[in-house]
């Protein structure tokens, strides 16, 4: 059964091939991790904002059983490489995620599992 996937763009108009990326990307995090609850990605364009000089940024979180891991805004000029890195960073954080469940990742005591 598909999860709920929601992506939103800002400050831009992507390719219909952009998009469809992106969509896979996600299936294969979701292939990859079956149990994840939700995926959300926010795209957002080099417009208005004076402090990325023009590049763009990209936003996932990722729904898990009683958390929420977040990639946050990979910037980049190619919005391209932008969605293959933030991907790529996004599967390490669930790989993280995987290990401290199973007990391979051992946290000290009041750490949260928010890994880095």
């Amino acid at each position: 059964m598909p999860i709920p996937f929601d992506i939103s763009y800002r400050d831009i108009e992507l390719s219909a091939e952009i998009d469809e990326h992106i969509r896979e990307r996600a299936a294969k995090l979701e292939h990859f991790y079956p149990r994840l609850v939700s995926i959300r990605v926010v795209v957002e364009g080099p417009g208005k904002h004076h402090k990325t000089g023009g590049k763009y940024r990209l936003k996932i979180t990722l729904g898990v059983p009683g958390n929420d891991i977040v990639i946050n805004h990979k910037a980049g000029e190619d919005v391209t490489t932008v969605v293959r890195d933030s991907f790529d960073a996004a599967k390490r954080k669930l790989e993280d995620h995987a290990r401290v469940l199973r007990g391979e990742i051992k946290l000290h005591s009041g750490e949260s599992e928010a890994l880095p």
